[in-house]
């Protein structure tokens, strides 16, 4: 007979009647169960770990006037008629207007971010899984471009805003039309197993800088919005145009 750790134990009733088989029966069945949550465990990190690399340039605010003000050499009544009429057939919603003041108040929101805001540019390489904010799993993620355009599609991000046009004659055949909005971008994100929601505030011609919960190694610690002010102008350059036409 071999010894108690060799390949025969004797029989069963032998092992059945001999209390130090039972004690090794159950060490067994427990260094089994241990192996096989070893295992899984193993598993379960490796295919939770991911090796992420990322770089973040800030966005530069434009302080060019023209992007949000302009005049036109016509009086104040076709203007106003072209900005009307303009709005009307846009993604603006008017909440609020008022010719004798020139004051005409919008609300916006918008599925494309990325034309509206500029987040900087955000580098970001993941190259295994990841669960975004929504628990989508994701097994490989390559972006490079505006941050702001990345949130909308990895970190449900959203834009909404409101925007004031004041329009007013500044010569006899001459009216000024100013555009000044407030944007409000949001997003989701994780940290420490936990969604946290980030926010900036920002105006026409402005800028916002937040710091981020739990940032990407190598891309600092802080991200910044500004307008693109693609809403500002295209109000304008369609206002001029059709006061021109008219």
């Amino acid at each position: 007979m071999e010894s108690m750790t060799g390949k025969w134990r004797g029989s069963d009733q032998q092992r059945t009647d001999d209390p130090l088989l039972k004690i090794i029966d159950r060490h067994e069945k427990m260094l089994g169960m241990l192996k096989k949550f070893t295992i899984a465990a193993a598993a379960l990190l490796l295919s939770a770990c991911s090796t992420v690399t990322a770089s973040y340039e800030p966005p530069t605010p434009s302080t060019d006037p023209g992007d949000w003000s302009r005049v036109i050499d016509l009086p104040m009544d076709p203007v106003w008629e072209a900005l009307v009429d303009h709005v009307s057939g846009t993604y603006f919603a008017i909440d609020n207007f008022e010719k004798a003041s020139g004051l005409m108040t919008l609300s916006f929101g918008a599925s494309n971010v990325g034309d509206f805001v500029d987040g900087g540019t955000w580098d970001f390489k993941q190259t295994q899984g990841q669960v975004g904010a929504t628990g989508e799993v994701r097994q490989r993620l390559v972006f490079n471009g505006n941050y702001a355009e990345f949130l909308e599609l990895y970190r449900s991000g959203d834009l909404s805003g409101r925007m004031n046009l004041f329009v007013r004659e500044v010569g006899e055949a001459t009216t000024e039309v100013k555009v000044r909005a407030r944007y409000v971008v949001e997003s989701l994100g994780e940290s420490g197993g936990s969604v946290i929601r980030s926010s900036w505030a920002f105006d026409t011609g402005g800028s916002d800088t937040l710091a981020i919960a739990n940032p990407t190694r190598g891309a600092g610690p802080t991200r910044t919005m500004c307008p693109t002010h693609l809403a500002e102008r295209s109000i304008l350059n369609a206002v001029e145009a059709l006061a021109a036409d008219g």
